[in-house]
């Protein structure tokens, strides 16, 4: 299994359940991102039944030969580190910094002057995708930093703007460094948070990350999508892991992940999941 990085700890127990349930099967899980692992799925050198690809949102590649399973919702937030001292942006204002039209903390909420560190994710992420999508409307701009302390990569940037390789990255560079914002799925944030990470989650607009805001407005979301390459049947031990991720003990192991699972108790799929 290869793709998200966000979504890959919520199916490491399930995968564990599976192997110890299914003698013979191996599940490894490495998280890629998501579009990276889609496209390690249509590589003509995956064979069709030997891996599958998690992707948050739909994969950019549109391919006959993809099949996509819906999962769960997923919900993002924005968080900063604790120096910033907000819990509360526009979108209006989160546009602002990531354009560099705000440099420092204090051109969007009074209080002494803090620069603005930006931690994104690369190319490969479907959260990236996402957010790029849902809330910014356009890329989320150059990378300027290896550091994320400053510019140390262009000269006289108007953002400082780093890259990490997975939302667990993400959350340690913003808890570490002052001034830092960034976003990850809710569930890691709260577990961030439970952890003693230094950092905050951030309403947008008024509304609480969560998705029971989503049918509100709430932005940030999208649906996890698990891909196969051709028939999804057509390997026994692919097959069988399907069929459970629409099991009941799934079902509770997503819940316990903080995930709202897609397929329902009574067979449908969630509201949400037929966007």
């Amino acid at each position: 299994m290869v793709g998200s990085s966000a979504f890959a700890p919520a199916v490491e127990n399930i995968a564990d359940e599976y192997e110890r349930l299914c003698a013979g099967a191996t599940v490894t899980i490495t998280p890629t991102g998501s579009n990276a692992g889609v496209l390690e799925l249509l590589n003509e050198r995956t064979e069709a039944g030997t891996t599958v690809a998690l992707s948050d949102g739909l994969a950019r590649q549109d391919a006959d030969d993809l099949h996509a399973t819906p999962l769960a919702v997923i919900v993002y937030t924005m968080v900063v580190n604790e120096s910033v001292g907000v819990d509360e942006l526009s979108l209006e204002q989160l546009r602002g910094i990531y354009s560099g039209r705000y440099r420092d903390w204090s051109e969007v909420r009074p209080g002494p002057s803090l620069p603005i560190r930006i931690v994104g994710r690369g190319g490969e992420s479907g959260s990236r995708t996402t957010f790029e999508q849902k809330v910014l409307g356009r890329p989320e701009g150059a990378l300027t930093s290896d550091t994320c302390d400053g510019a140390d990569r262009v000269d006289d940037a108007d953002i400082v703007r780093c890259e990490r390789g997975s939302e667990r990255q993400v959350l340690e560079e913003v808890s570490s460094t002052r001034g830092a914002i960034g976003y990850v799925d809710v569930p890691s944030a709260g577990a961030a948070r439970a952890d003693g990470r230094e950092l905050s989650v951030v309403e947008l607009d008024g509304t609480y990350p969560d998705v029971g805001t989503v049918q509100d407005g709430y932005p940030f979301w999208t649906i996890e999508y698990l891909y196969t390459k051709g028939d999804p049947d057509s390997a026994p031990v692919q097959s069988g892991f399907l069929e459970y991720l629409r099991s009941g003990t799934a079902r509770d192991e997503l819940h316990s992940a903080r995930y709202v699972p897609c397929l329902r108790k009574d067979g449908r799929l969630h509201a949400l999941c037929r966007w």
